[in-house]
């Protein structure tokens, strides 16, 4: 190998460095593509927030974390590796990674796009309202009042009707307040009378 082939060699070696992530086990794999594409996404939102136009792999769309990890392992990092494997045979781990981190990005596309399915909202039907038979109401039971408060009662009943008799006597007899309520007073009854046998 010359020198010229040597040193491509070498830009191509630190070329696969730089996508090293995808030839990788898929459980180093996935977390850097999601890295990698949540990073997408944001220059995207940025250049529609600028009225610019989107560049390309920035757009956000269902499954668009799978389809553009499937489509840069197919066509750029699996070729590469290919490649590079004719001079480098230590290099054919890294390509069966790759290789087998398209078939996990399928499979995780599918997975994905089966939830998708499944959480669409079903229309659901109003929950039927039995109508509520009427709860008979507690009888209330009368308290009985403390014994102060029933003389309490008793002494202002008995002071107005001393009040009303006293107002009565002293008004006099031309009074029209007086005359009018003698007249609409109840007759008192008479004592009864007990004739000797």
């Amino acid at each position: 190998m010359n020198t010229a082939k040597r040193q491509l060699l070498l830009e191509q070696l630190l070329h696969l460095a730089d996508l090293s992530n995808s030839a990788k086990p898929f459980r180093f794999a996935k977390p850097w593509g999601e890295r990698v594409v949540t990073e997408f996404f944001a220059q995207g939102d940025q250049e529609l927030l600028r009225g610019l136009p989107q560049s390309a792999m920035t757009g956000r769309s269902p499954n668009a974390l799978e389809k553009l990890q499937i489509a840069f392992i197919q066509h750029i990092v699996k070729p590469t590796l290919e490649l590079t494997v004719q001079k480098v045979p230590e290099a054919q781990l890294l390509l069966q990674h790759a290789i087998d981190n398209i078939h996990n990005w399928h499979e995780c596309m599918r997975e994905s796009q089966h939830l998708q399915e499944h959480s669409q909202v079903q229309p659901q039907h109003p929950p039927q309202v039995q109508p509520q038979q009427p709860q008979p109401q507690p009888q209330l039971q009368p308290q009985p009042q403390p014994q102060h408060h029933v003389q309490y009662q008793q002494q202002h009943v008995q002071h107005h009707q001393q009040h009303h008799v006293h107002y009565q006597q002293q008004a006099p007899p031309s009074s029209p307040i007086t005359a009018a309520a003698q007249r609409m007073a109840p007759p008192s009854p008479s004592p009864s009378r007990h004739h000797p046998q």
